[in-house]
């Protein structure tokens, strides 16, 4: 099968067209494409198809989970979208499972992508969550220590918790902790987020069928409607990713802009 291979800030995706795999089980072509030994190698899987008159993008996780919406996915799919002449503007809609996605995309030097990422949603049933009130500053307490969190969905569940210094150590150890099975039946990714100012924070992701990752688009998102809701960031803030930053704003809905590079293209023959 034919695959193009693209990264938003490292955090990669393989694109396949829906009518090259039709037939296929896509959780198992997930884990098949998504493995960095024995496959093409990437955090997720994109299939590409039509709804309605405009694109549609599926997405899975590299586990074969799927997913309703991926924030870095989907600019890396505006991008494939604009490679392959499948849209002829540069602002366009594409469907996906979390609802319509407007994207404006601009080609200079580097390509941009900014998208409506809707509206977020603190009740207990969109995340899901086994709770019957919203899960906002509410407190855990590992090893002595205490934790403050906060649930949302965000185009796909997210958990945020902010820490005095973010790194992979800490992702990587309380983001199993905090992607809780029990309260969070279909899982949850887990954000840890430093304040460097009111307008520029850093994070590190623990995602949900993945697990840490070098950017998250949806968890940037998470963690600055978060960070305003309890006061402590503005509206518009910058995001501090391992290999680059993204833009949020806060209006009516959210806003995301940031980069997208194509990886490769080629034939798949597994």
């Amino acid at each position: 099968m034919r695959f193009e291979k693209y990264h938003g800030l490292g955090n990669d995706f393989v694109i396949v067209k829906e009518g090259d795999v039709l037939g296929q089980n896509y959780n198992d072509l997930a884990t098949r494409l998504c493995d960095r030994r024995i496959g093409i190698g990437a955090d997720g899987l994109i299939i590409a198809s039509d709804y309605k008159g405009m694109p549609r993008m599926k997405f899975y996780n590299a586990d074969g989970t799927p997913d309703s919406m991926c924030g870095n996915g989907i600019r890396c799919f505006s991008y494939y979208l604009r490679n392959n002449n499948l849209v002829k503007k540069g602002e366009f809609s594409v469907y996906t499972d979390a609802g319509i996605m407007k994207i404006q995309t601009s080609e200079d030097s580097t390509f941009l992508a900014r998208v409506n990422m809707g509206k977020p949603c603190f009740k207990p049933e969109s995340i899901p969550a086994r709770t019957e009130k919203e899960i906002f500053d509410a407190k855990l307490y590992i090893e002595g220590r205490e934790y403050r969190y906060s649930s949302l969905f965000m185009g796909t569940p997210h958990t945020v918790v902010f820490v005095d210094e973010t790194n992979e150590e800490i992702a990587e150890k309380l983001g199993p902790i905090f992607n809780n099975k029990e309260l969070y039946p279909e899982e949850t990714s887990a954000n840890f987020v430093e304040v460097i100012s009111k307008e520029l924070i850093k994070i590190k992701t623990y995602e949900r069928g993945v697990g840490l990752t070098l950017a998250c688009g949806t968890g940037s998102c998470s963690s600055v409607v978060v960070g305003h809701r309890l006061g402590i960031l503005d509206k518009k803030v910058t995001v501090i990713h391992k290999l680059g930053n993204l833009e949020i704003e806060i209006a009516n809905e959210i806003f995301m802009t940031g980069p997208a590079v194509k990886v490769a293209e080629g034939t798949y023959l597994g």
